[in-house]
C-alpha cells in the first residue's frame, strides 16, 4: 500500500491520528483505523482491502467512477488498484482491513466460488448487517481481544462480503450443517475456560470456517465466540453465588482478567459480578 506523502495533517486544529494493527489470529491481515483524517488519500492496493466508514463526506474515483462516500458505507478495493479523494467535505473516521489475496481466495473455494471474490466498484450502503459484522472485526482487532472472537468475526464478515460478489458465491445452507453444530456447541462448553480457535472448532465439527459461523449463528443466534462467552458467565454466576470472589472467578473462567470478566458479565447480566452477588441476600 503507498500511503499520501504527509503523514499527518491539521484542519481547522484538529489532528488526524492513524493505528495500525497486525492480529495475530489471523495472520495475513491488517487494520488501518483513522480518526478526523481530512487528507485526500491516494492509495495503491497490493491486497484487498474492505473499508468501513463510520463517519466521511468525500468524492473518490476508483475504476474510472466518480463517487461520493457517505456515512455507513463499506468500501472493497482490490489488489492492483488504485483509488483517490476528488474531495473532503469533512474529517472522516474510518477502518481499513488489509487482507492478503490467498486468504481471500480460500474463502471464495470454501463458499464454493471458483477463483476469488471480484466486487463492483460502487460502495455498498444497503447492508447494515455487513457494516455491523466489518465494524466489529475492525474493533475487536483494535481492541487486541480473543482469537476466537476475531476469527469468528473474519469468517462471518466474508461470508457477509460474499453476497455482494459480481459472481455471487453460494452461501452454504445452515440445514446442513446442524450436526456440526451440536458438536461444536458441545465442545465450547466442555472447553469453556480454555482458548479455542475457530480452526480447532471447525475441525472437531468436520465443516470448514466459514460454513461454521454461517450455521452455528444462525442456529443459535450467537457467533462461537459469544456462544462460549455466555457459557462463561453463566458458570460464573454459580461461583459467585459461592462467595467466590470476582477476581478468582475471573481467572477461573478463562478470562484474560478481571476488569474483561467484569465487561462481559455486567453487559449480559445487566449488573457487575460484584453487585450480582450482593443481591438477595
Amino acid at each position: 500500500m503507498k500511503f499520501p506523502v504527509a503523514p499527518t495533517l491539521l484542519l481547522a486544529g484538529i489532528e488526524e491520528r492513524l493505528v495500525f494493527v497486525r492480529p495475530a489470529s489471523i495472520p495475513g491481515t491488517e487494520l488501518m483505523a483513522a480518526y478526523e483524517s481530512s487528507r485526500r488519500w491516494h492509495v495503491f492496493h497490493e491486497r484487498y482491502a474492505f473499508c468501513v466508514c463510520r463517519k466521511v463526506a468525500a468524492g473518490v474515483r476508483y475504476r474510472g467512477q466518480d463517487e461520493q462516500l457517505c456515512d455507513g458505507s463499506v468500501v472493497v478495493r482490490e489488489p492492483g488498484e488504485t483509488h483517490w479523494n476528488t474531495f473532503v467535505a469533512k474529517p472522516a473516521e474510518f477502518k481499513m482491513l488489509f487482507v492478503e489475496p490467498s486468504l481471500v481466495g480460500e474463502a471464495a473455494r470454501e463458499l464454493g466460488q471458483p477463483g476469488s471474490f471480484h466486487f463492483p466498484p460502487a460502495a455498498i450502503s444497503n447492508d447494515p448487517y455487513l457494516f455491523r459484522m466489518l465494524y466489529q472485526l475492525c474493533a475487536s482487532i483494535e481492541a487486541k481481544r480473543g482469537g476466537l472472537e476475531q476469527q469468528s468475526l473474519f469468517a462471518a464478515t466474508l461470508v457477509a462480503l460474499a453476497r455482494h460478489t459480481e459472481r455471487k458465491a453460494k452461501v452454504p445452507e445452515a440445514i446442513c450443517s446442524k450436526p456440526g453444530v451440536v458438536r461444536a456447541k458441545a465442545y465450547l462448553r466442555e472447553r469453556f475456560n480454555e482458548t479455542v480457535s475457530l480452526d480447532e472448532l471447525a475441525s472437531v465439527c468436520g465443516l470448514s470456517r466459514f460454513r461454521l459461523v454461517h450455521a452455528f449463528t444462525k442456529e443459535v443466534g450467537l457467533s462461537p465466540h459469544a456462544y462460549q462467552v455466555h457459557v462463561r458467565v453463566e458458570r460464573a454466576r454459580a461461583l459467585l453465588l459461592q462467595r467466590m470472589s470476582p477476581a478468582t472467578v475471573a481467572a477461573s473462567m478463562g478470562f484474560s482478567d478481571q476488569s474483561h470478566f467484569t465487561r462481559h458479565f455486567k453487559r449480559i447480566m445487566h449488573v457487575t459480578p460484584a453487585q450480582y452477588a450482593s443481591m438477595g441476600e
